[in-house]
């Protein structure tokens, strides 16, 4: 993988120098109150309350008082669709 830094001030990490092209951070990124800034997607795998695997795909139902109206779709760990839930 290359590091370089082009301008002297951005350092630019291209992990395709070192194969598929995807960057993976193993542990928290904190980015302070700074704006992340991209032209593509940024995709989080939502797990199980242990930390161990994804969330098992499927449509769960969410409520809200005594509705029970509202939906989240999960789809290989990522969240794809929300129906809102109204009271």
């Amino acid at each position: 993988m290359t590091l370089n830094s082009t301008d002297g001030t951005n350092l630019v990490i291209d992990p395709k120098e070192a194969g598929s092209g995807l960057l993976s951070i193993l542990g928290d990124v904190n980015v302070g109150s700074n704006t992340i800034t991209t032209t593509g997607d940024i995709e989080g795998v939502h797990k199980t309350s242990n930390g161990t695997s994804a969330v098992t795909d499927g449509t769960y139902i969410m409520g809200l008082g005594g509705t029970s109206n509202g939906t989240i779709t999960i789809v290989d760990g990522i969240i794809i669709a929300i129906q809102e839930c109204v009271a």
